[in-house]
């Protein structure tokens, strides 16, 4: 018989998959479609609100998690850093995404508190290098240096009206960086438990979004017309 906890792991988990795999097939098609079109629009609202939803139920899964496993181990093998911190900066992306669409209209203004997350995404990437060098968890140390730049090139982008490239590149750059921490989550998690990897080969293959997603969501998503 189900207990309560278990109960609402169970449907956090599948929550978490079924979202998780829209997000990842809705940027997909996002990619390939007309940017501007009608339908490029409805997918990305997809895309928006389940990238909010699926970190969010992520960190609640992983907070169900340390009831059940010592407190340490869980610190040690670097899972709540990596939890998250991919899901604050997948979140951030996701925000400064949009943002970028909105700056399009003539009368927009750079507000404060459009700083915030990205300097929490910023003060979460400097934790999880504390926890990294402080528990000698390997994998994290290789994961979060490229993060660490991006998260500072929010902070500056955002920071003021004067911005150094376009707004069509940051809507494009935060849109694949948020696409590329999904797919390293996806390893991390379901091709991690399903074929039983080690941390070595699951750092390893979380490697191939940068190497892959990257460069050929920039290709596609330039060959498309502009929005902007």
């Amino acid at each position: 018989m189900f207990s309560y906890e278990s109960l609402l792991l169970y449907i956090l988990v599948v929550l978490h998959v079924v979202v998780g795999s829209v997000t990842l097939i809705s940027q997909l098609m996002i990619l390939f479609l007309r940017k501007g079109s009608r339908l490029h629009k409805k997918i990305g609202w997809v895309f928006v609100v389940f990238s909010l939803v699926t970190p969010l139920s992520g960190l609640w899964i992983e907070f169900l998690l340390y009831e059940e496993k010592p407190f340490l181990q869980m610190f040690s093998q670097g899972i709540p850093f990596l939890s998250f911190h991919l899901s604050i900066f997948h979140m951030s992306a996701t925000f400064y995404g949009l943002l970028a669409l909105k700056a399009r209209r003539k009368d927009f203004q750079i507000k404060s508190f459009y700083k915030i997350p990205g300097f929490l995404n910023l003060l979460v990437t400097l934790f999880t290098i504390w926890g990294a060098y402080y528990f000698e968890v390997d994998y994290l140390k290789y994961i979060v240096w490229f993060n660490l730049l991006f998260s500072i090139h929010q902070v500056h982008y955002w920071g003021s009206n004067e911005r150094l490239f376009s707004l069509e590149l940051e809507h494009m750059l935060e849109f694949l960086a948020s696409s590329t921490l999904a797919w390293v989550a996806f390893i991390f998690t379901f091709v991690g438990k399903f074929f039983e990897l080690s941390y070595q080969l699951k750092i390893s293959y979380a490697f191939i979004p940068y190497l892959v997603v990257l460069p050929i969501g920039f290709v596609l998503y330039k060959r498309n017309q502009s929005m902007f």
